[in-house]
């Protein structure tokens, strides 16, 4: 889909195999295994724009061949055979994710998404303001976002959010509202977060607009502000999967996102002022692990969607 460019490195490795499922995770398993990770549990992430548009009989056949690739089956039997082989495999599927549209979830779609396997679903949010999401025509409103979250977190599927600062029609001060208002509402509360700042490219109706000054992207130095502002209210339970999306910079006009190191950069900025991020990638262990620390089981409760959230971990006593 346009949403993805030739040169990113998904992109890349898609096109390296011929769009193949299997040859991709094939490739992904060895280089994997050469750079010295275990490959018996897989995260396996389907990406490509809205999955749910796609015709269902190329959904089961490529879910299908994932399965297939990760059991080592010569040819693939049926999706249900695949998955059951699978939990005596050498490299299990222990989690599946697909990305798509909130106005696409309803309780059909919810089915499907069980019957192929999928565990967690990405929502392409954007923004949770009406006024900016008709404004970059994006043809849902954030009804569809609440609605799709509340049936998602009622089958029990994890929910990642998509989230875009920059978008025209916001402002520096809204974006930040606009997260802050993400763990407060319990209308949402997604257990993940990709953060997107926009990436200016050619061939899309907002370089027009730039090209008319009606539109100007964030700097650097306002970018790496509006991060940091953005980590210092993310609550322990959620993670942020990614700061930046991995367009190349070459294919970005202008604004901070052509540094493809904002996440480090905001980083350093956050242990500068004396903060810390709390959401869950950035409190890992890593290599501070120390095996005579004692350890604390932590509960955190809070409202979500009608219903109630509880988060559990076990942690060091400062967390």
């Amino acid at each position: 889909p346009k949403s993805y460019l030739a040169k990113e490195p998904a992109v890349q490795r898609a096109v390296l195999t011929d769009f193949d499922p299997k040859k991709q995770i094939k490739a992904r398993l060895e280089a994997l295994k050469m750079t010295g990770h275990p490959t018996d549990k897989i995260e396996l992430r389907i990406i490509g724009g809205t999955w749910s548009y796609y015709p269902k009989r190329y959904q089961t056949w490529f879910a299908t061949q994932c399965f297939a690739a990760c059991n080592n089956s010569k040819k693939a039997k049926s999706l249900e055979t695949e998955h059951k082989k699978n939990e005596k495999t050498k490299h299990k599927i222990i989690g599946l994710t697909i990305e798509t549209r909130p106005d696409y979830i309803d309780l059909k779609e919810i089915k499907r998404l069980r019957k192929l396997g999928v565990t967690r679903v990405e929502l392409g949010v954007q923004s949770i303001y009406d006024d900016v999401l008709r404004l970059n025509k994006r043809g849902h409103t954030i009804k569809e976002t609440i609605k799709a979250t509340e049936l998602l977190k009622n089958a029990g599927f994890k929910i990642s959010y998509q989230i875009m600062p920059n978008l025209p029609g916001s402002t520096f001060k809204k974006d930040i509202k606009m997260f802050r208002e993400l763990f407060s509402n319990s209308d949402f509360q997604p257990d993940l977060l990709k953060i997107y700042p926009l990436g200016l490219v050619k061939n899309t109706l907002l370089y027009r607009w730039y090209k008319q000054k009606k539109f100007k992207p964030y700097n650097k130095k306002k970018l790496i502000k509006l991060l940091t502002e953005i980590k210092k209210q993310i609550p322990c339970y959620a993670r942020i999967e990614r700061v930046i999306r991995d367009i190349p910079s070459a294919d970005i006009v202008e604004g901070g996102v052509k540094t493809s190191n904002l996440r480090e950069l905001t980083q350093r900025n956050l242990t500068e002022l004396g903060l810390k991020c709390k959401c869950i990638r950035c409190r890992e262990v890593k290599e501070d692990y120390d095996f005579k620390e004692k350890l604390h089981l932590f509960k955190e409760e809070y409202n979500a969607s009608g219903g109630s959230e509880i988060f559990l971990s076990f942690e060091s006593k400062n967390k």
